[in-house]
């Protein structure tokens, strides 16, 4: 099956729209008690407490993508190459939908993955993941490999300013190459902006 980078960008935005309304929709449990008319307890609010750890923020972006491996055939040789990607933060979890497209002059490939985010300092999160790698013809390698296969990320987010994120990951493609048993890896960087 052959698509354009349009069918594939259509393909990512469509799976993200697709589970959107789906995540949104589950409910966290609630364990709060039942309001009285009494006063339980008091808080006082420290306004020197420091910022919250990690960021929720959901984005789109775009950057650059480098192959660091390849397959041992003709047509297999590491590849670079542009990259779109968006993060949707699934409500009440450490969980995130994400969708990226990476592209060459010659191929395209999309890549939704499910992550597991950490915060680690104000604004700034770790993440690790798995998804899949559908590749849209098997003729040219991107820089994930030049066959469909599961994929395994970490990565880091940072918000720089209130609506500007950084992002990059390396991925890992499991049996990447339709000739070889080999497996890909591939850095992903770029900016995104919060919506």
């Amino acid at each position: 099956m052959k698509l354009s980078l349009i069918q594939a960008i259509k393909t990512a935005a469509i799976s993200v729209l697709t589970l959107t309304p789906i995540i949104s929709t589950v409910n966290p449990a609630s364990a709060a008690p039942k309001y009285t008319d009494r006063v339980i307890a008091q808080v006082t609010v420290d306004s020197t407490a420091p910022q919250s750890i990690g960021t929720q923020s959901n984005y789109l972006g775009a950057g650059v993508s480098g192959g660091l491996t390849s397959g041992n055939a003709p047509g297999e040789q590491a590849k670079s190459g542009g990259s779109l990607y968006g993060r949707y933060s699934i409500p009440q979890t450490k969980l995130s939908a994400r969708a990226g497209v990476v592209f060459t002059d010659k191929i395209s490939a999309v890549t939704p993955k499910l992550t597991y985010d950490v915060g680690v300092a104000p604004g700034t999160n770790i993440f690790v993941g798995a998804g899949y790698n559908f590749v849209n013809e098997q003729t040219a390698s991107t820089p994930l490999g030049n066959k469909s296969a599961p994929v395994l990320s970490l990565g880091m987010e940072s918000q720089l300013a209130n609506n500007v994120l950084v992002f990059g990951s390396a991925d890992l493609g499991l049996n990447a190459y339709q000739n070889t048993n080999n497996t890909a890896v591939a850095l992903q960087g770029g900016a995104g902006f919060r919506f």
